[in-house]
């Protein structure tokens, strides 16, 4: 009752404090992206190989090993990040921002495993 009281007493104080805290949520709004959230816009390939019959270990230990080692030697490649389960080995190939993603799936198709890429640009 009595910051009802006080608000009716002072109305410029509460209108100045309004407007001091819309200011302050708009700031806070304006920068959150550049503080918070990454730059989701990287250049990515996603490579997906199906094999029937194998556990994940199996999958981890024969296919997905040999490509993560094969993916190192291409040029433009900052990681690679994969994901073994029942029959599929996932691979998640990432390029710098410096745009280099068509020169990469270029080698990637000449090294003999383009079939099974999708491009997510």
């Amino acid at each position: 009752m009595w910051l009802l009281r006080s608000a009716l007493r002072n109305p410029i104080s509460v209108v100045v404090v309004v407007i001091a805290v819309a200011f302050c949520s708009t700031l806070a709004l304006l920068r959150m992206p550049i503080d918070i959230f990454p730059n989701l816009n990287l250049p990515v390939i996603y490579v997906a190989q199906p094999f029937g019959g194998m556990s994940p270990a199996q999958m981890e230990g024969y296919l997905v090993y040999y490509y993560e080692y094969h993916f190192l030697y291409i040029t433009g490649i900052e990681s690679v990040e994969s994901k073994s389960i029942q029959n599929v080995g996932l691979l998640k190939l990432t390029h710098g921002a410096d745009g280099g993603i068509r020169g990469s799936c270029t080698r990637f198709h000449a090294s003999g495993h383009g079939r099974t890429v999708h491009h997510a640009f």
